[in-house]
């Protein structure tokens, strides 16, 4: 039996390499303070991703 050339978790990066894009966001504490409140209240039932993606959907339907 031949072995593997590559782990698990690296096709798994390649996979999600293919396939999603990575967008990284740095908020203030000082100045993001409601921001980063309201993501931490809500991250757990929502998850970061959603409440970004409602955020953003918000925005192009009210033109910005």
């Amino acid at each position: 039996m031949a072995r593997k050339t590559t782990t698990s978790s690296e096709v798994k990066m390649r996979w999600m390499r293919e396939h999603y894009k990575r967008y990284q966001v740095q908020l203030r504490v000082d100045d993001d303070a409601d921001l980063i409140a309201y993501i931490d209240q809500h991250k757990a039932d929502t998850g970061t991703t959603e409440l970004f993606r409602r955020g953003i959907e918000k925005l192009k339907s009210e033109g910005l």
